[in-house]
């Protein structure tokens, strides 16, 4: 419930697999503790790009998602969409 409430509020850039999180002005590191596929919400309409390979990930402009390994990290840029 309170996930959903955050959710709803637009305050916080999270997780729903209990993976770590991070996230300061444009840019977000997420360090996963499972397999699988990682969807990010973000707290305001934008798009992903890992920082390191310039990919956008896929999703839409309220969230994305990418399959991640237990113990492998990423770091995202995050740009707002105007």
């Amino acid at each position: 419930m309170v996930r959903e409430a955050l959710l709803l509020s637009g305050g916080h850039i999270y997780c729903h697999s209990g993976d770590d999180i991070h996230a300061a002005g444009d840019f977000l590191t997420i360090h996963a503790c499972s397999d699988g596929v990682k969807r990010i919400y973000l707290s305001r309409m934008g798009k992903a790009f890992d920082l390191f390979t310039g990919e956008r990930l896929p999703g839409t402009e309220l969230w994305a998602e990418m399959e991640m390994k237990a113990g492998e990290s990423r770091i995202l840029r995050l740009e707002t969409v105007k």
